[in-house]
């Protein structure tokens, strides 16, 4: 394989072959879970003997990649007497995808570095909206917990610049 036609190393899955019927959109989509590929090597189904060369080829890669999690938003949202709220969706400024808490109210949210205004929401009530900076300088992304505690307004602001 030409590795000019990876521009920095990076394809697009689509532009190398086509998935049908795959769950990495669909999962992204409707619900919590954001799934990827990650193609180690040129070769499609690499020989068993192999595969222990290129875990170590490509170890602190991977493992740097895993870390990337902790630099999520993440928090716990509770209704006003501070029970854990299940289903409660988060919203993010300038961001249509939202996801929605766990059974014990927590929640996480990948972003790129800029600043955003996030809440909570959950039938008529939601949250405090809290402006929030994420930064690349940060190895641990910001914990920010919310109270549904007032009646829903049906807008988020614009992005801080």
């Amino acid at each position: 394989v030409d590795a000019s036609q990876f521009k920095n190393g990076i394809t697009n899955g689509v532009d190398w072959y086509v998935v049908r019927g795959g769950m990495q959109d669909f999962n992204y989509l409707f619900s919590n879970c954001m799934e990827i590929t990650v193609e180690l090597s040129c070769t499609k189904k690499p020989k068993e003997e192999k595969l222990q060369g290129e875990w170590e080829y490509n170890q602190e890669s991977l493992i740097s990649f895993l870390e990337q999690a902790n630099s999520a938003v993440k928090g716990i949202v509770t209704d006003a007497n501070g029970n854990a709220v299940k289903d409660a969706i988060i919203q993010v400024s300038d961001r249509s995808k939202d996801v929605t808490t766990t059974g014990r109210g927590e929640y996480w949210r990948i972003l790129v570095p800029g600043k955003y205004k996030i809440k909570a929401v959950k039938g008529e009530l939601q949250s405090e909206e809290v402006e929030i900076e994420v930064s690349d300088a940060d190895e641990e992304g910001p914990t920010i917990n919310l109270q549904l505690n007032k009646e829903y307004e049906t807008t988020t602001s614009a992005a801080i610049t």
